[in-house]
């Protein structure tokens, strides 16, 4: 991806960064009650409201990120980077972005897990985009949908109604493995898509 050298948007993001990293400092207080038992590779999938458990939890596992293109998305690699991600991918979840789509196949069949936020980076909020079900699909992984359960501060303000974890909180993973077929037509895929996306809302925080 080309280097963003325009001062103005470079300060942005760090501006950006800066307060995401100081929302997000919260990881460091949270209370695990389980961890994730999840085959790897794999693709973990669960909505953008509730990414920081996931995210924190996964660091150190050598695990693939994929943020939007947006400012925040830039703000957000960069405080991902300093938690210690060293591989983040730019890009939409949906199998229509092909450059992200590719480098993310690149990297699981390397033998790294991927999470992505199937309903990021802008939206609709709990709709799960295709990119997921096809990229385990093509990596020959299982997909897993995941949300951790917690208490927390819902900004409605924002378009995924984002739950920030209260400082302390206990947090319970509930989590299920999808496996793919790999002669799955398109029209399974999506039925599969589809079906994700309504166990994923049922086991998701009440808004």
């Amino acid at each position: 991806m080309k280097e963003e050298k325009r001062a103005s948007r470079i300060f942005l993001r760090k501006l950006i960064a800066l307060g995401i990293g100081a929302l997000f400092s919260v990881r460091k207080t949270l209370r695990y009650t389980n961890k994730l038992d999840i085959e790897h590779p794999c693709i973990v999938v669960g909505f953008h409201d509730e990414i920081l458990p996931t995210i924190d939890t996964l660091t150190g596992s050598d695990s693939v990120q994929m943020v939007g293109n947006s400012h925040i998305g830039f703000g957000l690699a960069d405080v991902l980077r300093s938690w210690g991600y060293k591989k983040i991918i730019h890009g939409s979840p949906g199998k229509s972005s092909k450059r992200a789509f590719i480098n993310l196949l690149r990297e699981i069949k390397k033998g790294k897990t991927a999470f992505i936020a199937p309903d990021g980076s802008r939206g609709p909020r709990h709709v799960m985009k295709d990119g997921p079900v096809f990229l385990a699909k093509q990596g020959g992984v299982p997909m897993y949908i995941i949300s951790p359960s917690y208490k927390g501060i819902r900004f409605r303000f924002l378009w995924d109604k984002f739950l920030l974890p209260y400082p302390f909180a206990k947090v319970t993973f509930r989590y299920e493995r999808i496996d793919i077929p790999k002669e799955a037509t398109k029209e399974e895929l999506e039925d599969i898509r589809a079906d994700a996306e309504r166990r994923l809302e049922a086991i998701c925080n009440p808004c």
